[in-house]
Order: C-alpha cells, then structure tokens, then sequence
C-alpha cells in the first residue's frame, strides 16, 4: 500500500487555504470545517494508512473510493479529495441523534443512497466547505 505524502498534502491545504496541524511525522490533520479536521495518517510501521475524523467512528484506508450513483465511483487521493471538497464535488455527511453526534463521513455530491437507510430518530446534516 502507498503511504500518505504527508508533506504534499500541507502543501495542498495551504494552497487550497485550509488550515491544517502537522501532529507528529505520522499524521496530520486539515481543518475542513470549524471544529471539524480531516485526519490522513501513516502507520508508524509503514503498512497502512489511514483517513477520517477523530471523534467518530467512519474512517477508511488507501485510496478513497466514493460511490457517485448506481455502480458508479470515484477514486480520490488525498490532494484530489481536498480539492474536491473545495469545488463541492465532495460532502461532508454528520449523523446526530438527538443533540448527539454519533457519525460523520465523506460522500460524493451525486450519491443520495444515504438517504435510504435512515432510521427514526436519526438527523443527517450535510454540508459543503468553503474556504
């Protein structure tokens, strides 16, 4: 598996005019939205990576692949999913129940497949970036 260029994606974020936080030579974080950073780390091993939000549970590893219809997906690497998410062509989705946030997650902008499966009760926020 190809490890995160941890370097280009400051670089990116910084020209995309994201902040973002070198936290060790592992990882880093993007702030996305306030109180909302974006985490691409490297195992320390070198055998895995690692891309998602702190406080929650989604995350995933590698290459982001986000279904964009019916059978349909897009590959992002990391700078092509911080400049996606500049242009809008990728959502952030936070799933609250209640006042409790219990998710929150990447989708491309021509999935709706989210909306499928809700449950009562359940709140989805979904939101675009702006810089």
């Amino acid at each position: 598996m190809k490890m995160y260029d941890l370097c280009a994606i400051e670089e990116t974020s910084l020209l995309l005019g994201l902040s973002c936080n070198r936290v060790d030579e592992y990882e880093i974080e993007v702030l996305i939205a306030p109180d909302t950073p974006l985490v691409f780390a490297n195992t320390e091993n070198g055998t895995d990576t690692y891309l998602g939000f702190n406080d929650v549970p989604w995350h995933t590893h590698g290459t982001l692949l986000l279904e964009t219809g019916d059978s349909t997906f897009a590959e992002f690497g990391p700078e092509e999913l911080l400049a996606a998410l500049i242009s809008g062509e990728v959502l952030i989705v936070a799933q609250y129940f209640g006042d409790e946030l219990k998710d929150r997650w990447l989708v491309h902008r021509n999935d709706n497949s989210e909306f499928r499966y809700m449950e009562p009760g359940e709140e989805l926020r979904i939101y675009r970036i702006g810089t």
